[in-house]
């Protein structure tokens, strides 16, 4: 891929989309208007820029211009220009809320995708939602720049030239991309997936906040986008097929909602589970609809079975407030699923003590175990060489956003389910057990049954950073091994039980490779991920059942 250059100047930009506008004829003209909080529309031929009101805070010069398709970043050898390029500049221009752009393009409306760029060398990203009919691409975007229809003739991603064992996926919080590393954390290909792919069959572009499943099945990963994309895809390891694409809740029955499914559980080659976090309040909706759930898809087909566990009998009222059950992370255990339940309200700020769920698949009966004095407990985790042990995290919460009670409400809790398929907690460690700790509680990954890592957030007011701890439940001892420069840098982290390498994202430096020795860590040299992109590691993952 070429490397990205910095966008051009807002003044370049203006030159030039008024020199190449000259050229392309009277017919397609560019046009260069001043707007402000009252909008407007920019039209150049069949390409329109809707403004709407207060997009814009102050009067700036806008110009809208075809360019050649000669003169920006090359597509993949997969993609071809269905039209010309358009240029909205300036591009730094800042908009309060999305414009709406039409853009012409030729052929018939199938494997279609919109490219933006923010500049002239790229580098490109897909367009969320585009509309596509009789020759015109209607969408909103809250950026300017360079936009383009292209057609997508592939359904592949690049064939991986091994099986990798671990996936890190890196973001800037407005796109993604997934690495694929080996079991020494070397980068097998540093951008596998990302949010500039086009590709036949896809229903959506890869968003931002993009998650991986808790555990994977040989053969294939599924990758899921969250909040306001809800798509699942299913992509072959290490041919880099597509298996399929699915979104996670119909949205032609709702509207304002997003499933933002949190995880994926597959217990068969055609039975997976998707835990859907979102809480769906629209009465009118059907109850297939309404988050807070549970649902079956056939990974094969990427077809749901309609098969649903809801979970909102765990609704409580906590202050006049209607708190609903968050499905979060997902294990299978002993022919049952156990999934972590936070209980929060609409707005998060009320919430309840957290929950385990527990589901048999071959009824959907439903059993569940208390955390008692712990909240926003989601985050749950298998313990290495142990079915039937596992790990949950409780980050704590208050309304108030209050240090010492989110403190009070946080911890980690081993748990255990027995022959008899009864879960129990076994230990936990509490960070408001002892003043001094750090609330260790983010990112975690089990060592044993009674040991982990995790990381203590750091506190923008008090100037302090991210730091990475090993705790032993049993004693309680936290051996602090690293620190990052600034605050929710530190993302979510692998541990390696074979070769005891452990994976650490950091926003700030790049992904961290340590090695735990005895009752501690050395840390080896940053992984090497050069991707153009430049986007910084967020999360990262074991590929292993």
């Amino acid at each position: 891929m070429k490397q990205a250059l910095p966008a051009l100047s807002t003044r370049s930009l203006v030159a030039l989309v008024t020199l190449l506008a000259l050229a392309c004829g009277s017919d397609d003209p560019a046009q260069t208007l001043t707007l402000g909080p009252a909008g407007g529309e920019l039209s150049a031929g069949d390409a329109h820029v809707t403004f709407p009101e207060d997009a814009l805070t102050t009067d700036t010069e806008l110009t809208l211009g075809r360019i050649s398709q000669r003169d920006v970043a090359a597509l993949g050898p997969n993609e071809q220009f269905t039209g010309a390029p358009y240029l909205v500049a300036p591009a730094d221009a800042e908009l309060e809320s999305p414009v709406t752009i039409v853009l012409p393009y030729s052929g018939d409306d199938a494997d279609l995708f919109v490219f933006a760029a923010p500049g002239l060398e790229g580098p490109w990203r897909l367009v969320r939602d585009p509309v596509f009919e009789n020759g015109r691409a209607t969408f909103s975007t809250s950026t300017l720049g360079v936009f383009v229809v292209v057609r997508a003739f592939s359904a592949s991603l690049s064939p991986l030239p091994a099986t990798p064992r671990f996936v890190v996926v890196n973001s800037d919080r407005s796109s993604a991309a997934i690495s694929m590393l080996n079991a020494q954390a070397e980068a097998i290909d540093a951008e596998w997936f990302t949010s500039g792919d086009a590709l036949s069959g896809l229903v959506a572009a890869l968003g931002s906040d993009v998650t991986l499943p808790t555990t994977f099945t040989a053969g294939h990963i599924m990758v899921l986008d969250r909040f306001r994309v809800d798509v699942l895809t299913n992509i072959a390891i290490p041919g880099g097929e597509i298996v399929g694409q699915l979104r996670t809740h119909e949205r032609a029955v709702t509207t304002g909602f997003s499933s933002n499914p949190q995880d994926y559980l597959e217990l068969s080659a055609t039975s997976g589970w998707v835990s859907r976090f979102g809480a769906n309040l629209d009465e009118a909706a059907p109850a297939t609809e309404r988050g807070s759930d549970l649902i079956e898809i056939d990974p094969s087909t990427m077809q749901r079975t309609g098969r649903r566990v809801d979970l909102t009998s765990f609704t409580q009222v906590v202050d006049d407030t209607d708190v609903h059950p968050r499905p979060s992370r997902m294990l299978a255990m002993g022919g049952r699923m156990v999934i972590g339940l936070g209980l929060l309200s609409s707005n998060f700020r009320a919430s309840s003590e957290g929950v385990l769920v527990v589901v048999d698949p071959s009824d959907l009966s439903v059993t569940s175990l208390a955390l008692s004095g712990l909240r926003n407990c989601g985050t749950l985790v298998p313990v290495p060489g142990d079915a039937t042990r596992a790990m949950v995290a409780c980050i704590g919460h208050s309304p108030t956003y209050d240090e010492a009670e989110v403190r009070a409400t946080a911890g980690v809790v081993v748990v255990h389910m027995s022959d008899a398929h009864e879960l129990v907690e076994e230990a936990r460690w509490e960070v408001a057990a002892d003043e001094g700790a750090g609330a260790s509680v983010y990112g975690h990954v089990a060592l044993s049954d009674d040991e982990f890592v995790a990381v203590a957030y750091g506190n923008r007011t008090a100037g302090t950073n991210d730091v990475l701890y090993r705790v032993v439940i049993s004693t309680g001892e936290q051996t602090q091994l690293a620190e990052t420069a600034g605050q929710y840098m530190l993302g979510t982290l692998a541990f390696d039980p074979m070769s005891d390498l452990l994976l650490v994202p950091d926003a700030a430096t790049g992904l961290r490779r340590f090695t735990l020795t005895g009752d501690g860590a050395s840390e080896g040299g940053t992984v090497a991920l050069t991707m153009p992109r430049g986007l910084p590691p967020r999360h990262a993952y074991l590929l292993a059942p």
